[in-house]
């Protein structure tokens, strides 16, 4: 097997630093005096967005996405939906390269996606836990997935009243489960769908649900999922799944919204709690002054710590390591771009209903991944950039 990326210890020591505590957002946001994604580190664009690995990473390989819109959630539904596209086929890029099982998305609504690859994960599905928890009212200037201290019946009651005035959700809940293994699975989403156990549903269509968590870290934090039992791999399930839950989350997160007041709503794709198919909404509740892409900054991690966030890392990242990574993505790029004796009709005629691509599972056919070239030290080129159509 191929050995993992290695960085330079002192770089690793020196990034896992926290900035000092007298650090308000403000001066953090000061301190980032260009900006968190440099043209140098940048190997994906197109119409809508550009990404590359930030030079402000909070793990290896931490790879941002800038929209060119205003915020996330402004954007038409097709449009939307080819953003996640395009941001699945990168998760697969990212994670074959990188060596990991899977990649987990941050995104607090604005234009800023994180998609950041999840290191020291065996290949069977675990639990990873993070017992600290914490709570915040308003918008802290980033979103996390850490858990909040057990929420009040009566406060999730009202608050289950208010979306639902918005999403007209009325009882009694169709309770019906598509998975073909009921009533034997007993994963607590899939009794949640089946209304075996208490719970604060906010919406549902034909094939998903969404509610309350009583564990949320803001109000409002919202969890939806398929009426099947799918992996907790978002971005490795089949095409047409992954579009109904991008297309349902769409949904959920206009109605949180319009319930809330809010301008914008965040996501995220985790699944290390939970071994069912899920993804997190969350209403930024603000008045708009704390609306910056990145607060306060997180520490640097080397293994996933059972938790993801929508914050940059503490200080700048080795410059020369990440254009290394750089020109090894936009090679990977370019041999996806490829052609392999398909027909050339066949991207058009593989799109789904939604308007995107439905098979996202292209493969360079390389045999020597980004983790095993950047610790033998061999260079990528590839700096000749296409734009492609969003």
């Amino acid at each position: 097997m191929a050995s993992r990326m290695v960085f330079p210890q002192e770089v690793v020591q020196q990034l896992g630093q926290k900035c000092p505590s007298q650090m308000n957002d403000d001066e953090f946001a000061e301190m980032l005096t260009i900006t968190p994604l440099l043209e140098q580190h940048k190997f994906f664009y197109v119409n809508t967005m550009y990404g590359g690995f930030t030079n402000y990473p909070i793990t290896r390989g931490h790879i941002l996405f800038e929209g060119r819109f205003e915020d996330l959630m402004s954007l038409t539904r097709v449009r939307f939906l080819r953003v996640f596209e395009k941001v699945r086929h990168i998760s697969r890029m990212a994670s074959r390269e990188l060596e990991v099982e899977r990649c987990g998305l941050a995104c607090d609504g604005s234009r800023y996606i994180s998609l950041i690859p999840l290191h020291g994960l065996a290949k069977e599905w675990k639990p990873v836990i993070f017992d600290e928890h914490e709570f915040h009212d308003t918008f802290p200037g980033y979103l996390t997935t850490k858990n909040g201290p057990v929420i009040d019946d009566a406060t999730l009651v009202a608050t289950q009243s208010r979306i639902a005035d918005v999403s007209r959700i009325k009882k009694p809940y169709d309770n019906h489960f598509d998975g073909d293994l009921y009533p034997l699975d007993q994963n607590v989403f899939a009794r949640l769908v089946r209304g075996e156990v208490p719970q604060w549903r906010i919406w549902e269509d034909n094939t998903h649900i969404a509610f309350l968590t009583p564990y949320g870290n803001t109000p409002g934090y919202t969890v939806l999922v398929p009426r099947k039992h799918l992996a907790s791999d978002i971005f490795g399930i089949d095409s047409h799944d992954y579009y109904d839950l991008v297309s349902a989350a769409y949904t959920v997160a206009h109605v949180l919204k319009k319930a809330f007041g809010v301008a914008r709503c965040g996501m995220f794709f985790e699944g290390y709690e939970i071994d069912y198919a899920h993804v997190k909404l969350v209403p930024v509740h603000s008045d708009g002054s704390r609306f910056m892409h990145m607060g306060k900054p997180n520490s640097f991690y080397e293994k996933y710590p059972g938790y993801l966030t929508t914050q940059l890392g503490p200080m700048p990242f080795d410059d020369d390591e990440l254009v290394r990574m750089t020109n090894i993505f936009r090679d990977s790029l370019e041999a996806d771009k490829t052609p392999t004796g398909s027909n050339s009709n066949a991207n058009n005629s593989n799109r789904n209903s939604y308007g995107v691509r439905g098979n996202e599972d292209n493969s360079s056919g390389q045999s020597i991944t980004a983790a095993t070239r950047l610790t033998q030290g061999f260079p990528g080129h590839g700096s000749n950039l296409k734009h492609e159509e969003a």
